[in-house]
């Protein structure tokens, strides 16, 4: 064991353990789902009696006769949110950056908070990342989210500013890791991993002492992953995670699918247009249920995201996830389509160094293109792209010389504008 997972493990022990016991029962509940039913059953018989959104529910023992909620009617109805009992000066507040809209804050309990610090414990070593290794953290950092340096000292982990990530940017952080002695680990989203893979493919002496590499927040290509694979010789997987509710899901370092967190939380698939649950292998919403925030009970929670669900060996798993609802584009017959048609469809362009795709209307799409040579390929990729849009699709490209980040730090690849 690292000395810095050492020291943490004896700072918990010092406190009567609350991560540790979170730790065991996690791996425990894991490892056999059913586990969960009992936890459920505490956090409704919680929720409506003591929390006054969920009042009128009081009684209720089955969850589908709860309402389905989302951001919009938390922040409408937030003081109804937090339960009776609890001081918000004396919770945590988990603030979202509103990268797709406004910010959006959660309010946690000391008990949320230590069934977190486990979760991330636990799935960071399933991602070959052990308690107290290096972490380069590839991320915007700003006032918000940025840790002091104590924190950073004591949980070991390297921030990395992403939002002018260039050539010379991932030279300078390559040669940083190389700098380092022991092993390392890479987190960061999507984008800024498609940065490094796509900028540090060329460079001639690439650091060994990778460990893993953890994909967060965006849909991670198939490309940046085998690109990253191939580079530092060490898994690669992605992560489904969110402030508001923890870490949901993560992909097995050797397969695509992803390992849901059962353990934490009650997972419902609905359909895009009802709230009906969906057959496994179709397109759904992720709906949410956290079982430990007990503060602000977060009941069929709709993420705003969407995913495609199987059973393997007996459990539940995501076979994909495919983003937000808002960012779902549809062909010129009105059925939904996977974003990841585009990242598909555009890997063998190498040309590429950035792209965009937008749909505008119900057959009108937009291609804006950020090119590192000349593009002589238009027309087969506007081919391409009609044989999954339809014929009847309206293909238009745009080019440009750089796509900026979001605040977040993410950056948009598939938009919707065309509000179905």
């Amino acid at each position: 064991m690292l000395l810095r997972g050492l020291l943490f493990w004896i700072f918990d022990y010092c406190h009567h353990s609350p991560i540790r016991r979170h730790y065991n029962d996690l791996k425990r509940r894991l490892d056999d789902p059913e586990t969960t039913s009992d936890v459920l059953d505490r956090l409704l018989r919680h929720a409506s009696e003591s929390t006054p959104y969920y009042k009128s529910y009081r009684g209720e023992t089955k969850l589908e006769a709860f309402p389905i909620i989302n951001k919009a009617i938390i922040k409408e109805h937030f003081k109804d949110f937090i339960a009776e009992g609890f001081d918000p000066n004396d919770l945590k507040a988990t603030t979202t950056s509103g990268s797709t809209g406004t910010p959006f804050t959660v309010y946690k309990n000391s008990d949320k908070i230590a069934r977190h610090t486990a979760a991330m414990i636990l799935f960071n070593k399933k991602a070959n990342l052990p308690l107290g290794q290096r972490l380069y953290y590839l991320r915007v950092w700003n006032r918000m989210n940025r840790k002091g340096w104590k924190a950073q000292y004591l949980q070991n982990i390297i921030p990395i500013e992403v939002s002018h990530f260039g050539e010379q940017e991932v030279k300078d952080f390559v040669r940083r890791i190389h700098g380092y002695k022991g092993s390392v680990s890479i987190l960061g989203f999507a984008s800024a991993l498609t940065d490094l893979s796509r900028l540090a493919a060329d460079l001639l002496d690439v650091p060994r002492n990778v460990r893993s590499v953890i994909s967060m927040s965006e849909h991670l290509p198939d490309t940046t992953r085998n690109r990253l694979r191939k580079l530092f010789g060490c898994p690669v997987v992605a992560r489904y995670s969110n402030m508001e509710n923890g870490f949901i899901a993560q992909q097995k370092a050797d397969s695509d699918y992803y390992e849901i967190n059962t353990a934490d939380f009650k997972i419902e698939l609905l359909g895009l247009n009802d709230d009906k649950p969906v057959k496994n292998g179709e397109m759904g919403r992720i709906v949410i249920t956290d079982l430990y925030n007990y503060a602000m009970p977060l009941i069929r929670y709709d993420t705003g995201d969407t995913a495609v669900c199987d059973v393997v060996g007996g459990r539940p798993v995501f076979l994909s996830i495919e983003g937000r609802t808002c960012d779902l584009v549809f062909d010129t017959s009105g059925k939904p389509m996977s974003p990841h048609f585009v990242t598909n469809t555009l890997w063998e362009y190498r040309e590429l160094r950035q792209y965009q795709f937008i749909q505008r209307t119900e057959r009108q799409y937009v291609v804006k293109l950020c090119l590192s040579s000349c593009f002589e390929r238009e027309e087969k990729l506007k081919q391409q792209l009609l044989s999954y849009l339809g014929e009847d699709a309206e293909v238009s490209f745009e080019y440009v010389n750089e796509f900026p980040v979001l605040q977040s730090g993410k950056r948009r690849s598939v938009i919707n504008e065309w509000k179905k």
